[in-house]
């Protein structure tokens, strides 16, 4: 969302990694964040709640709970909790690290998996066989 005449800006810190956790989630839900924390601020000025219970600084606390959906917000809560683990298991690959893996991979320097198997080849031709599967 760009700047428009008359608004000001707002800023904050967060953890890294909760603010990937926070860019995914709007992601998922199909909004931008800009819009998500505008939409926040608009609706807590409008309504007078920020939702809590009471704002702490440590640790953060769960919204209150709302009557009337389908769905029970413990359920809800469950899932998340659960996506989350599941985000945090999933390992952060650095571009050289994974250049690394494909070099010990591919290349063929000695000690790469391409130059044994061309050892592992050779063997084989010598014994006259062939490493290609065959149809039979």
């Amino acid at each position: 969302m760009g700047h428009r005449e008359g608004e000001k800006q707002v800023s904050f810190y967060i953890e890294g990694e909760e603010k990937d956790q926070f860019f995914a989630l709007c992601k998922t839900m199909g909004v931008s964040v800009s819009d998500a924390m505008r939409n926040f601020m608009v609706n807590a000025v409008q309504e007078q709640s920020l939702g809590f219970d009471s704002i702490v600084a440590n640790p953060p606390h769960a919204p209150v709970k709302t009557v009337g959906k389908a769905v029970d917000s413990e359920v809800i809560k469950s899932i998340l909790k659960r996506l989350d683990t599941v985000e945090r298991s999933i390992p952060d690959y650095e571009v050289d690290e994974l250049k690394r893996v494909r070099k010990e991979v591919l290349s063929g320097d000695f000690g790469s998996m391409r130059y044994r198997m061309g050892v592992i080849e050779n063997q084989v031709q010598e014994l006259g066989g062939s490493i290609a599967w065959s149809s039979s």
